[in-house]
């Protein structure tokens, strides 16, 4: 549903917003896109699979076909937008994935990333797995102003919806609609600036909480390693006391 798409939207956002940067604002209208495509109740493979070559890399149609597989996390033969999104941002993803997990993986990825991950397949539990990790620094605030930011798409998609169908009437009552789409758009923009300014601003607070807390990380490890070497030398020098003592 169109609740669903937007919900997905928000959900993708909030758990890549720091890994995607500016280029956040894609999602939303990569969304838009899906949803012209008729995908606002998923797609079929066969749809997905003509979604993708037109807004991905190009891949022969065994590729479309494994990586589709790969992502449909359900199996349940429909692609969600949060799907696609799995599969659209794969290698960002797994980065991120390797990035949380590189003590674990010492000698970095796995698999070939290169080349935009086209043909990889196989990956689908870990790009769900980094999903369903939210950043280190995510504040109230963010959240705040994703949440904001999804109910006036909802809000907007929901008004589209009724002013289109008036239009389509045609006659008198058709045309004030149309009209009133056109001053929708417009203004529509002028929400949309306020709410990512919000949003920038929100992002910019995190960020800075994000580097403090990881360089207070950094200096608590620091110090907890200075300490371990102390104790070690107190220990050393104890034993030797001890020796020289017991002599």
């Amino acid at each position: 549903s169109e609740a669903d798409c937007d919900s997905q939207c928000e959900f993708f956002l909030k758990s890549f917003i720091f890994a995607l940067g500016d280029n956040w604002k894609d999602i939303p209208v990569l969304l838009k896109e899906y949803r012209k495509a008729g995908g606002e109740a998923g797609m079929n493979h066969v749809q997905a699979a003509d979604f993708l070559q037109k807004h991905g890399k190009t891949r022969t149609g065994s590729e479309r076909k494994a990586e589709l597989s790969d992502v449909d996390i359900n199996s349940d033969g429909i692609i969600s937008f949060l799907e696609y999104l799995l599969l659209h941002y794969k290698v960002l993803i797994l980065n991120e994935f390797y990035k949380r997990y590189e003590m674990f993986y010492e000698s970095g990825p796995e698999e070939d990333l290169s080349n935009d991950g086209i043909g990889l397949t196989g990956v689908g539990w870990k790009l769900v797995d980094e999903l369903l990790t939210l950043p280190r620094g995510m504040s109230p605030q963010l959240e705040a102003a994703f949440e904001s930011f999804t109910e006036q798409n909802k809000a907007k998609e929901a008004k589209i919806k009724v002013l289109t169908a008036k239009a389509e009437k045609g006659g008198v009552k058709g045309m004030a609609a149309q009209n009133e789409l056109i001053i929708l758009e417009k203004g529509d923009m002028t929400e949309t600036n306020r709410i990512e300014l919000t949003l920038q601003a929100a992002m910019r607070k995190a960020d800075k909480r994000r580097g403090s807390q990881a360089l207070n990380e950094q200096k608590a490890k620091a110090e907890a390693e200075l300490k371990a070497q102390h104790d070690a030398q107190r220990a050393k020098m104890a034993a030797r006391r001890a020796m020289f003592e017991g002599k």
